[in-house]
């Protein structure tokens, strides 16, 4: 009997020690994002094959996200109120939670905006971008790309200030300044929504 006793303790020894050298594959885990604040740490974690970046600082920096081929099948979160960030890579997804101002300089990249005021300029290189609005925001748009920038609008009471061609769709109630700049912007609302566009272009 003390013998199986034994036995089954060293067993259960056994399996513990396993279970504590094997590495952890939690979703948990799998999802925890790589927390960056600099441009060095950006580029470390992007050659290091990183899947899902924060880029999370308070201090006033420019970073660049480079145009890696590692990039594609990366997310990037961005909650730095006080940075520029420029992206030049072709990503899996991006989203803006807090930034002073994002440039979109590369190609048909999915952005998510829920950042309360950003400044979102969109460069000649980028072609393809699609932008959502999904929270409350003041948004202004600038750009030198020859397209139209698309936006959709999903959170009420935004503002949208144009100042580049835009083609918006509102598929909840929205304002939209289109100042110079935003000549041959189209507007197209969903059922029952309401668009309160002011024409300032020429």
């Amino acid at each position: 009997m003390r013998k199986q006793v034994k036995r089954v303790f060293a067993c259960l020894l056994a399996l513990v020690m396993i279970a504590s050298i094997m590495p952890v594959t939690s979703d948990a885990a799998s999802k925890k994002a790589s927390v960056v604040t600099n441009q060095k740490q950006l580029k470390q974690a992007l050659k290091s094959g990183k899947k899902d970046i924060q880029i999370k600082t308070p201090k006033k920096v420019k970073l660049t996200i480079p145009a890696l081929k590692q990039a594609k099948s990366v997310s990037i979160t961005i909650d730095a109120k006080n940075a520029t960030v420029t992206n030049k890579a072709g990503l899996k997804s991006v989203a803006i939670k807090d930034a002073n101002a994002f440039v979109e300089s590369g190609k048909k990249n999915e952005i998510r905006i829920s950042d309360k005021k950003l400044s979102l300029t969109v460069a000649k290189q980028s072609t393809g971008a699609k932008i959502k609005v999904v929270a409350k925001s003041d948004l202004t748009v600038l750009g030198t790309t020859k397209e139209a920038i698309r936006i959709t609008i999903m959170a009420k009471n935004t503002t949208i200030t144009a100042k580049a061609k835009v083609d918006a769709t509102l598929n909840a109630d929205a304002t939209l300044n289109l100042a110079t700049g935003a000549e041959g912007a189209k507007i197209t609302t969903a059922k029952n929504m309401t668009a309160n566009a002011v024409n300032n272009t020429k």
